[in-house]
């Protein structure tokens, strides 16, 4: 009889330890769909943050409809606000049809679509927003930082 009860506190406590643990990674990106909200760049590395997101994309790449299908595939469409044919050259856009996989415990999601495989890092995940970054030298030979914000808007 002891062993039992001590067996269901047990799971009970597991069980509320899961729910505490939030969503997973997959969970989190597959749960929603996403649209770019900010793109920032920091050049050099350590410096304030600038805000390039208006200067990168054009408004009808800013309301594309980001989704990571569970399955691993991937898919970047327009919205609303449709680019002339041929014109949408955002970075997600230019990856629909592509694959989506995680690795390094959850912290890297690569996007494959032919030979394009950019690697990102995450600097934030939660059901609401996502944040996702690069670092690569510039022509300069400095290291700097691009980071993606991307909101849930469904």
């Amino acid at each position: 009889k002891h062993f039992i009860v001590a067996a269901l506190f047990v799971v009970s406590i597991t069980a509320c330890k899961k729910s505490e643990d939030g969503p997973t990674t997959t969970e989190i990106l597959s749960s929603s769909k996403w649209q770019l909200k900010q793109l920032t760049l920091e050049a050099p590395l350590g410096s304030l943050p600038a805000d390039i997101t208006l200067t990168t994309f054009k408004p009808c790449e800013l309301d594309d409809v980001i989704e990571f299908k569970t399955g691993g595939s991937f898919s970047c469409v327009e919205n609303k606000n449709i680019c002339a044919a041929g014109t949408n050259n955002g970075l997600m856009y230019s990856l629909h049809d592509g694959t989506w996989a995680l690795s390094n415990g959850d912290s890297v999601l690569t996007i494959v679509k032919g030979f394009n495989q950019p690697g990102f890092k995450f600097s934030k995940k939660t059901t609401t927003e996502i944040q996702l970054y690069q670092q690569q030298k510039n022509y300069l030979d400095q290291l700097v930082r691009y980071t993606y914000v991307l909101k849930a808007v469904e």
